[in-house]
């Protein structure tokens, strides 16, 4: 029977019990792997269904947060390529201070990509 919160965890735990209990596993000391890691099979906790929801929904902005700083600093120092460029630099030189091959440069100098 499926918890009533939806998450399998509990139905996975208990089946990943027998089967150690069972030494149906290749690794003959699983069971005791799992008790000394303190895994227990239990009813499904919403509260950790939640907790678990709430965490990814944290890792997700998180995400977006630093997503959106990448962008700035890739936008920032495609402008300072190009002005490079503009500037006479050679694109050996901007492609070594920024960490990108020389045809990367010059596709960021051409708006390429």
């Amino acid at each position: 029977m499926s918890p009533a919160c939806g998450c399998q965890q509990s139905v996975r735990l208990e089946r990943l019990l027998s089967e150690a209990a069972a030494d149906s596993w290749p690794h003959s000391g699983l069971a005791e792997i799992l008790s000394i890691a303190d895994v227990t099979p239990r009813s499904c906790d919403l509260t950790w269904c939640v907790s678990v929801i709430s965490g990814i929904r944290r890792g997700a902005e998180l995400r977006q947060r630093r997503q959106a700083a990448f962008d700035a600093a890739d936008a920032e120092l495609r402008r300072l390529i190009r002005e490079g460029f503009k500037d006479g630099i050679p694109g050996e030189q901007l492609a070594q201070a920024a960490g990108l091959s020389m045809s990367r440069v010059y596709q960021i100098r051409d708006g390429r990509r």
